[in-house]
């Protein structure tokens, strides 16, 4: 590539889930797959966004890591206890109705877009909605036909600056940087 080149990378801020999280993620995945059609994300795919940047260049993807290894972000359990859907997008997802889980990862999203601003970044229009997807390209959203699940708590392990790859086989997802958590419960 020349000195010129326009290449950027596709970035997101996101959480990613300890493997007890990642095993109780799995039979809701099955069972999205099996209920709604689609192609399921693998299990080193689920993660809850927090922020959407979109395609940068890497100096700025630079800049941005190096201002993240300096943040850190408050967290606790996020309460999964139910199915929903982007039917525009044809996503199913697992998320949350607790309004304890909701308000501490609004913080936590709020938080991030404190870091973010002064940067220049601004939050997408649409409002936050924490959720893992657990499948793209739905064929059906009746989601009353998805067997019923024993909710479980998400515990994040990490959160990253996520380049996103589009692929033949699907998303390859690369950590960049990592922002520190501190637990808050």
């Amino acid at each position: 590539m020349s000195k010129t080149s326009t290449h950027t990378q596709r970035i997101f801020i996101g959480l990613w889930p300890n493997q007890a999280t990642q095993a109780a993620l799995q039979p809701l995945s099955v069972a999205a797959q099996q209920y709604c059609g689609g192609r399921a994300l693998r299990a080193d795919q689920w993660h809850i966004t927090l922020a959407f940047l979109g395609d940068l260049p890497p100096q700025e993807v630079q800049t941005l890591c190096a201002h993240a290894a300096e943040w850190q972000l408050p967290i606790a359990p996020f309460q999964v206890d139910r199915y929903g859907c982007f039917e525009r997008a044809r996503i199913i997802w697992a998320g949350s109705q607790e309004a304890s889980s909701l308000q501490h990862m609004s913080a936590c999203h709020q938080q991030l877009w404190q870091y973010l601003t002064p940067l220049g970044y601004r939050p997408e229009p649409r409002p936050f909605v924490p959720h893992i997807s657990l499948l793209r390209q739905a064929q059906s959203y009746a989601l009353s036909a998805l067997p019923d699940f024993s909710p479980f708590a998400w515990q994040s392990a990490q959160c990253y600056v996520m380049e996103s790859r589009p692929t033949a086989n699907g998303t390859h997802y690369l950590p960049l940087g990592t922002i520190a958590l501190q637990t808050i419960l």
